[in-house]
């Protein structure tokens, strides 16, 4: 499953409750439940019923504006229904954004967004990608500057430009809902997330095994810094620790990578007290 970073502004596991990680509130309206007929991780996911969503206050993190975001999420669909979205704003006919929306006949999941909400004026009907009923898919937008990039499964579908802002939100952001056309997802979400940045703009690999261990190490100023690493990355932390003498100043290089930002931090044997692995 997906770990939260500086840059994550929502993430739900959906593993056993409604609960996000970055700590905000979402509310279960209609039967929305978790499941564990269908999951990417965790053995479970958030079950849509097509009459139920879920809802979260709106918040400063959910206006995008001409910021980089990245919004990314698994689906599991069951039926193709007009309109369904699984990311929307309880706004008016055209609200800010409008993320995962469908159609009838099964052409593309989509994407659109306003700047004045009367207009899909940055992108209309912005394709990430066929939608596939019964299966597991992973889809993402991102915007870097001012290119948009659309992905299925990890493999980019769609590129476009355009410089203007995303109109901020000023009411309830909806998982499973549109509350212009009040419509529902039918189906299965699972490890959705939003981010304050481009995690990706090329094709990339969606399962996150790479990085999925935590390196927690704590220096004797009593802060924690963590670290998401292989296994590999790890052991070979660990061997490194394990030669040093308590009087050895050396420094050990660890990769910290966020979206496509990657930076290397190096920490000092003298300085370090304890780590874990999680």
């Amino acid at each position: 499953m997906y770990q939260v970073d500086t840059n994550t502004v929502s993430l739900l596991h959906f593993d056993g409750d409604f609960k996000d990680e970055t700590g905000k509130v979402w509310t279960a309206n209609g039967s929305a439940a978790i499941s564990s007929v269908q999951s990417k991780f965790g053995g479970k996911s958030l079950y849509l019923d097509g009459s139920s969503y879920l809802t979260t206050p709106n918040s400063n993190d959910f206006n995008f504006g001409s910021g980089d975001f990245t919004i990314d999420w698994w689906e599991y669909r069951t039926s193709f229904a007009k309109t369904s979205r699984v990311l929307s704003v309880m706004q008016g006919k055209y609200p800010p954004f409008v993320v995962g929306q469908a159609s009838l006949d099964g052409g593309p999941n989509y994407v659109c967004l306003t700047s004045n909400g009367s207009s899909w004026d940055i992108l209309n009907g912005f394709n990430l990608g066929t939608q596939n009923l019964n299966q597991l898919n992973h889809y993402a937008i991102v915007r870097n500057g001012n290119t948009f990039y659309g992905f299925k499964n990890g493999v980019l579908t769609s590129t476009a430009t355009s410089p203007l802002s995303i109109l901020a939100p000023s009411a309830n952001i909806t998982i499973g809902y549109d509350v212009a056309d009040n419509s529902f997802f039918p189906g299965y979400i699972d490890e959705f997330r939003i981010s304050n940045i481009a995690r990706w703009t090329e094709n990339f690999d969606p399962m996150p095994t790479k990085t999925n261990n935590l390196l927690r190490i704590t220096l004797n100023d009593s802060s924690d810094h963590d670290y998401q690493l292989s296994a590999e990355e790890i052991a070979a932390f660990v061997k490194w620790y394990n030669r040093h003498a308590s009087t050895d100043t050396n420094a050990y290089g660890l990769s910290k990578k966020i979206g496509t930002q990657v930076s290397t931090e190096y920490v000092a044997f003298e300085k370090i007290i304890s780590f874990e692995v999680i």
